[in-house]
Order: structure tokens, then sequence, then C-alpha cells
């Protein structure tokens, strides 16, 4: 196990916390999944990358995101493009996983269009 900050270990014991009231609730499951939206730096394409699994692109309100799927549930990676440019975070990418690349370009793309 990772040694985690104060904050970022509440971070993470709350999320058991909301796995634990559905399984001790499980009449408060709905059909759909959980959806954890995350603000990533460019630099933070190695971590996406570690996780493993398929990514896609998508681009909502404005954001180039990347999203993997575990079962129900998605995590969306945005990539905060507020200190560089998307072209510098593509960049960024690409030297770390031209498959991450590939999808913030395309999710760039799909913002710009």
């Amino acid at each position: 196990m990772a040694d985690l900050t104060p904050e970022r270990q509440e971070w993470v014991d709350s999320l058991r916390e909301v796995a634990d009231a559905f399984e001790a609730h499980p009449e408060l499951i709905g059909t759909g999944g959980a959806y954890l939206s995350i603000w990533w730096p460019p630099s933070a394409v190695a971590v996406v990358r570690s996780l493993g699994g398929a990514w896609t692109a998508e681009a909502n309100d404005g954001s180039p995101r990347i999203v993997r799927k575990f079962g129900p549930h998605r995590l969306s990676v945005v990539v905060s493009t507020s200190e560089t440019t998307e072209t510098q975070t593509v960049q960024t990418a690409k030297v770390i996983n031209d498959e991450i690349a590939q999808a913030i370009a395309t999710a760039s793309a799909l913002v710009a269009s």
C-alpha cells in the first residue's frame, strides 16, 4: 500500500465509505454506475498509463478527458490545459504513451469542434 498524506488517505477512505454504504443497503443501488471525475495535469498521464485498461477520449463541457470503465462505473480524467496548451499536453502524453496521447488529441479535437 502506498504512503498517503492524511488528506489523500481521507479521500480514499471516503470512497470506501460510499462502497460500504451501498453494500450495507443494496436496495439503493441503481441500474447505472458511479461517475468519478478527476482533474490532473498533463504530467499525470503516466499514472493513467499505470492503471492500464482501455481508455476512450471524450469531450464534455469544453474539457478534453479520457475515460476508463470499471464495470458499470466510470473514471474520467480531465486533462488540465490551463497551465499548458493542448498541443503541449498531447506532446507530453505522447512521450509516455502513444495510445493515451491519441485519446487526448481526439478529446481536444472534439472540444474544438
